[in-house]
């Protein structure tokens, strides 16, 4: 699991979300009541389908998780690249 997706973990978890990671594909995949959101890639890119709509009052859920995931990138792609 990177960096990215540890950050991600504890966002999901905050909004009351699980997200569980998949060493097989490498992405971290979030739900909420088993109705999938969207996956985490390793470099912190957020994915999901039009296939994974979620009932209406979850998707300012997945609004919320989506910027989350934008700020997530924001400061841990600065952190990487910050002098040591």
């Amino acid at each position: 699991m990177t960096i990215y997706q540890e950050e991600m973990l504890r966002k999901a978890n905050h909004h009351e979300c699980e997200a569980t990671y998949d060493e097989t594909t490498g992405r971290l995949r979030i739900t909420h009541d088993g109705q999938h959101l969207m996956d985490m890639d390793e470099r912190g890119y957020l994915y999901y389908t039009t296939q994974d709509q979620p009932d209406e009052d979850v998707e300012d859920l997945r609004t919320a998780l989506l910027e989350e995931g934008r700020v997530v990138r924001e400061y841990v792609g600065a952190y990487e690249v910050a002098p040591q």
